[in-house]
């Protein structure tokens, strides 16, 4: 099969050496498991998660829906902007954000990054910025930054049997 079928986030602490990875179906919540075997990121073969995504170090640009969403770090709390136009201040604490659609493309995950670990919310408005904390279900502690990717379902079953 090779319509995507769940999540692929890669990893790391402090140390940019340490990279791991966790999995996750992709239903409406997401419920990651730590993958406890290295997995060679030439395993999975499709592209980012639904959407063009642009990260920096502290600012993530979304391409969708015919608008450019911008998230940022303003004094420690998350910002999005819409075509430049603030749409929320105060999506919640974090030093930059990894955003991505979900896969029936009705619901938008955000992972904020905060000194405790990324931190998870969730939306079905995107254009209206209404975040929600999300269940950190299974989210690996202490993780600073990573990245997203789409899997299939034979990709998905292949990751499972690291988990």
């Amino acid at each position: 099969m090779t319509e995507p079928f769940g999540f692929l986030l890669a990893f790391s602490g402090d140390d940019a050496g340490d990279i791991r990875f966790a999995l996750s179906e992709g239903a409406d919540a997401l419920r990651w498991r730590v993958l406890r075997d290295s997995v060679r990121t030439t395993d999975v073969t499709t592209a980012p998660a639904r959407s063009a995504l642009v990260q920096s170090s502290d600012v993530t640009r979304l391409h969708a829906a015919g608008a450019v969403h911008t998230f940022r770090s303003e004094n420690g709390v998350l910002v999005q902007e819409r075509d430049g136009a603030l749409v929320k201040h105060g999506i919640g604490d974090g030093e930059s954000a990894i955003v991505f659609a979900g896969l029936g493309g009705r619901t938008w995950y955000l992972l904020a990054a905060t000194a405790g670990g990324l931190r998870p919310y969730v939306t079905r408005n995107l254009a209206g910025g209404a975040w929600q904390p999300a269940s950190p279900d299974g989210m690996p502690a202490g993780v600073r930054r990573g990245g997203v990717v789409t899997v299939t379902e034979d990709e998905f079953k292949d990751l499972e049997s690291h988990a």
